[in-house]
């Protein structure tokens, strides 16, 4: 079966777009060339592409890999030569990445950092791959090790990420501190999909102290027992309605969960740690 049959073959299983298959393929071949690096250690794997990897594609999938780095300073050049070394590793792989270059992070509901965009080129594919890399943050209690299944084999790549209680710390620091001016409803899906799916496996005394400790890092104002008044008026917001909505057509997985189930969610959520503290 040739690359792109086999991709198409995932898209139609998970019901998600092709281009979001192969996207995930093509972090997976990154992450197979970092851990065979000596920069195996100094990446910390977060974000949409960790959580797609704890709870499934089918229920979240994403086109970036989002990174911290520690132990090295963040520098465009430091990053650079890098990512240059860790794309020159040899792995079975039939893609070949180079690197295009490192810039910094412009997005507007992102917090500054670097991206390094890479090009896979096979055969006549070519796609850009991009890794935005942070620094600094906090993460509690500590990272830990966590293994990707491989998409195409039932081989495992283990690596260094986040917990889940700092996922979902910083999903709801973002959520709370911008409360109706948030633009990133996938924050609101994440933490709906985490506790329905992974409610096993969180500890809600280390999620309240992570949400502490993003708190204290990113210098937030806003006051937890404000939580409830601030997710009524989120969900009162047609602004962020409507940007559910959008998200809802746009990606296939939160097509069946209405706005008011994802608020409620985060309300329960935060009620098992802060009722546990007050």
């Amino acid at each position: 079966m040739s690359f792109k049959a086999k991709i198409n073959q995932i898209a139609k299983e998970k019901g998600i777009p092709a281009q979001q298959v192969q996207q995930n393929y093509l972090i997976e071949i990154f992450l197979e060339k970092l851990v065979r690096s000596k920069y195996r250690d100094n990446f910390i794997i977060k974000g949409g592409y960790l959580i797609g990897g704890m709870i499934g594609l089918d229920l979240r999938a994403t086109m970036d890999l989002d990174t911290t780095i520690v132990g090295i300073e963040l520098s465009s050049e430091n990053l650079y030569s890098i990512a240059e070394e860790i794309v020159k590793v040899q792995t079975e792989e039939s893609f070949h990445l180079s690197v295009l270059g490192v810039e910094n992070i412009r997005e507007k509901d992102q917090y500054p950092g670097l991206k390094i965009k890479l090009i896979a080129n096979f055969e006549r594919i070519h796609e850009v791959v991009t890794i935005d890399v942070t620094t600094g943050d906090a993460i509690t209690p500590k990272e830990i090790d966590f293994k990707f299944e491989k998409m195409f084999s039932n081989e495992e790549i283990q690596v260094w990420s986040y917990p889940i209680e700092n996922v979902l710390a910083e999903k709801l620091e973002t959520i709370l501190s911008r409360g109706i001016a948030t633009t990133r409803p996938r924050d609101f899906y994440d933490v709906f999909i985490l506790s329905s799916v992974r409610s096993n496996k969180i500890d809600y005394v280390i999620l309240g102290k992570a949400l502490e400790n993003t708190k204290e890092k990113r210098r937030s104002t806003f006051d937890l027992k404000d939580h409830d008044s601030i997710l009524s008026e989120i969900q009162l917001s047609d602004f962020q309605q409507q940007l559910w909505i959008k998200y809802q057509n746009q990606y296939p997985y939160a097509k069946e969960v209405s706005f008011d189930s994802v608020i409620h969610s985060i309300a329960k959520l935060i009620s098992k740690f802060y009722e546990n503290d007050h």
